[in-house]
């Protein structure tokens, strides 16, 4: 009969190097993303339902609970985003010859279309509203 295996890492091996822990801070901003597309589909729910309803879900959002709920996944995305974009020049290396692309200009690009497409965004949300 075979010997259970046993880790030799400890259960918490992940807070031992920053690197680890601002991985796991990435990661973990996976909960207030889903807490903010569950507060949108209960509106799409209510939208969907009775005109009181829809205004019950709207009064909602406006309890400082919620504001404060909005401010913690707007604060989780941005900090999603931002590490996201620091990642990405260093896992897409863009080779130009025998040189590689500088790590600079893949993250310009990233946050210039990041850039356009929110002001795209914008535009979209300020002409239909």
């Amino acid at each position: 009969m075979r010997k259970p295996y046993h880790s030799t890492e400890p259960a918490n091996w992940y807070m031992e190097k920053p690197f680890y822990k601002r991985y796991m801070l990435r990661e973990l901003t996976c909960v207030p993303i889903a807490l903010y597309v569950l507060n949108l589909m209960s509106g799409v729910v209510a939208l969907a339902g009775s005109l009181f309803d829809w205004q019950a879900w709207v009064q909602m959002q406006k309890t400082p609970l919620m504001l404060l709920l909005v401010l913690f996944c707007l604060i989780g995305a941005v900090f999603h985003t931002v590490t996201w974009f620091e990642t990405t020049p260093k896992v897409m290396k863009v080779q130009q010859g025998e040189q590689f692309l500088p790590e600079k200009y893949i993250l310009g690009a990233h946050w210039a279309v990041f850039g356009l497409l929110a002001l795209i965004l914008l535009i979209i949300t300020i002409a239909c509203a």
